[in-house]
């Protein structure tokens, strides 16, 4: 496998700018992580670039994380299944001041992926002897000691448990709706940014982004604000959160990233309807939590 893949631009007008594929390591395992590094060259100063995610939906490997720069994109897969694995083209997306917007896209990347298991001979190795091992009296009711004394630990520790969960489930629905209502103030109360502010704009989207993610996290007892928006999608679709909801919630994360990679400053009617947005995205995680509990 090549070790640097350099690839032409492929766009709708002539381009200058150039596509530049790092993949490391040189070789693939089954089960270990790879990093696909994918920059673009010779930009003029102005110009932006947004990268679109990996949208399939495949057994051959997972996407863990995805790490953004001015000109850059780190992939970072895990693979699960040996033999040749095919990254389809990624979509890219360059803007420049006067407000052209090119496309272009990556070719397609073909990986060998190698499995751990190797073993040159084809015949079964010889069962070993079993050895009888013997134990004296008092060895003998010290294990089980041993064993009956685990046993009423680990019937405590489930008793324990129960009641616990008893009591999270009948935590009365004030306590989900003060969570609520605390958040949807701290949105309503933040104040708009400066439209010539870059810094402002940048912070207007992560303190909308913090407070959602609070809520999520007091609301679902998950770690919201240590998780990517990758790994909250997953959660939520694990937990049976609809569709229409996970939507809405990666829509308005990616004005988060756009903020902060893209340089995106909007209208002020879009930084209400934004506010807007993720008071009703609170108002939906608050009615599907709470019907869970029932």
């Amino acid at each position: 496998m090549n070790k640097y893949i350099n690839l032409l631009f492929i766009s709708t007008i002539a381009l200058s700018a150039d596509i530049s594929i790092h993949i490391t390591p040189d070789t693939l395992y089954v089960g270990s992580l790879a990093t696909i590094s994918i920059t673009i060259e010779n930009l003029i100063d102005d110009e932006i670039v947004i990268f679109k995610e990996l949208n399939e939906i495949t057994e051959h490997y997972s996407l863990i994380d995805k790490i953004l720069t001015k000109n850059s994109a780190k992939y970072k897969l895990q693979f699960w299944r040996a033999g040749d694995v095919i990254i389809h083209p990624i979509d890219i997306i360059v803007k420049g001041s006067d407000q052209n917007v090119q496309k272009m896209q990556t070719e397609e990347l073909k990986l060998e992926i190698i499995s751990n298991i190797s073993n040159s001979k084809s015949s079964l190795r010889n069962i070993k002897s079993m050895k009888i091992i013997k134990l004296n009296s008092n060895l003998k009711n010290i294990i089980y000691a041993i064993c009956l004394l685990s046993g009423f630990i680990v019937l405590f520790i489930i008793i324990k448990n129960r009641r616990n969960n008893q009591i999270i489930k009948y935590i009365s629905e004030d306590f989900y709706r003060d969570n609520m209502n605390i958040a949807i103030d701290s949105i309503k109360n933040l104040p708009l940014p400066d439209n010539s502010n870059l810094q402002s704009n940048e912070y207007f989207y992560l303190k909308l982004s913090n407070i959602c993610r609070q809520f999520i996290k007091e609301q679902f007892y998950v770690k919201a604000t240590e998780m990517t928006t990758l790994e909250l999608s997953n959660y939520f679709k694990n937990i049976g959160i609809e569709n229409k909801i996970i939507e809405a919630w990666i829509e308005i994360s990616s004005k988060t990233d756009m903020a902060k990679y893209a340089r995106y400053v909007p209208s002020m009617e879009e930084y209400q309807k934004d506010k807007l947005h993720f008071c009703n995205l609170i108002k939906s995680f608050q009615n599907t939590s709470h019907k869970s509990l029932h």
